[in-house]
């Protein structure tokens, strides 16, 4: 009977142990596909960290342009359009997925004022 109950003991250590080995490669499987749906994106992914500087440089453009026109300071203009017209309220958070139609409406909007280019 102690035998039995050793083995039983013994058996329950082992599953244990196998169990928790398959709960770290769960939690490791699981791990690397968030990685891998963050690198593949979806609709509601934002910008990176590398397009956000593009946008806030563009807009930095933009603005600064404008305030030599109009002797004020206009970077809040420029982002409260952008953020209008895309829905947001920073421009980090920019569905990926828009960034080109952003760029393009921003460059749009500095050779308007400029006649050149903004990058």
């Amino acid at each position: 009977m102690l035998r039995a109950m050793m083995k039983l003991s013994q058996n329950q250590l082992l599953r244990e142990a196998r169990m928790g080995t398959v709960e770290g490669r769960m939690d490791s499987t699981e791990t690397r596909l968030e990685t891998i749906e963050a690198q593949l994106g979806s609709g509601d992914r934002y910008v990176s960290q590398s397009q956000a500087m593009q946008l806030s440089q563009t807009v930095k453009a933009i603005a600064l342009e404008l305030g030599k026109q109009t002797k004020r300071n206009e970077f809040g203009g420029v982002y409260g359009e952008l953020y209008r017209r895309y829905e947001i309220t920073s421009y980090k958070q920019l569905p990926a997925s828009k960034f080109e139609a952003a760029m393009a409406w921003l460059g749009e909007r500095h050779v308007s004022q400029t006649g050149e280019s903004p990058f």
